[in-house]
């Protein structure tokens, strides 16, 4: 599943703020903290399939588990993806 967070209602999105403790605007920096912010996603996304899901549910994922949900590869280094991406065949 690949989450589409502009589908996402403003309350939900600010939920999502509160729960990572960033902005919107923080969310796709590098440097920023990304376990929360996982962790709200995952919760978020979830429990619009399942209204009964837990915060604490998913904090008990594991990141094998998150990645595979939100439809990330959240353990790969972006700079490692650049070195082996796709490169033009021309250069």
């Amino acid at each position: 599943m690949m989450i589409d967070i502009e589908s996402w209602t403003m309350k939900e999105l600010a939920e999502l703020e509160s729960l990572s403790g960033l902005s919107l605007q923080a969310i796709g920096e590098d440097d920023s903290p990304k376990a929360r912010l996982m962790i709200a996603m995952t919760y978020i996304a979830k429990r619009r399939e399942d209204p009964s899901f837990k915060y604490a549910q998913a904090e008990r994922m594991t990141l094998d588990e998150i990645s595979a949900f939100l439809g990330m590869d959240l353990t790969e280094d972006p700079e490692d993806a650049e070195e082996t991406g796709d490169e033009d065949p021309k250069e």
